[in-house]
């Protein structure tokens, strides 16, 4: 991370970071944006900024995302659900430093491939019946971490078809690298 040291930016970059990490989850980890005066258009300046880890994550990766992959797993801890696969609907988000997903030849072995993805998947729903989406959200995360470009993983699971009252229920986590450094 950045550390206590602020990040550089002009007036133009800030008003742009600010509007779109207000509009994007809040995971928590934030540290407060100090400095900022009014902007009133005019001169870009430099302006001394704390950065949240997701201002910090979207400025140095890529987000790769696979969105609402629908499997059917063996999951669940009520004895209804013990013999039956069921809808789950996976969710992933991956960041990934630009250093390591900016393809120079336009080949596919030059960044993280969404196969990498759905084979992580598949391959945790082979070993057999879950009792929690909590451990399957966790198992999920840390193998997706464990790939060697991949900084941070949001990860959801859902299962749609359990209440008849609401779409679906499920759980999500966000999990970062240990030697986590967004920044080159």
């Amino acid at each position: 991370m950045s550390g206590d040291s602020p990040s550089r930016l002009g007036v133009r970059e800030v008003g742009a970071l600010l509007n779109e990490s207000a509009q994007a989850d809040a995971v928590g980890h934030d540290r407060p944006v100090e400095g900022i005066p009014a902007i009133d258009g005019g001169e870009d300046v430099n302006l001394p900024v704390q950065l949240s880890l997701m201002d910090d994550l979207r400025l140095h990766c890529r987000k790769l995302f696979l969105k609402h992959h629908e499997v059917h797993a063996h999951i669940g801890a009520h004895a209804f659900e013990k013999n039956v696969t069921q809808r789950l609907w996976i969710n992933v988000e991956l960041w990934v430093p630009f250093a390591q997903s900016t393809p120079s030849a336009d080949q596919l072995h030059e960044v993280v491939d969404y196969d990498f993805v759905r084979a992580e998947v598949a391959a945790r729903l082979a070993q057999g019946h879950i009792e929690l989406q909590e451990t399957l959200c966790d198992d999920l995360a840390a193998r997706l971490l464990a790939h060697p470009g991949v900084r941070a993983v949001r990860l959801s699971t859902s299962k749609p078809d359990v209440y008849p009252d609401c779409e679906t229920v499920g759980v999500e986590v966000f999990r970062l690298k240990p030697d986590f450094n967004a920044q080159p």
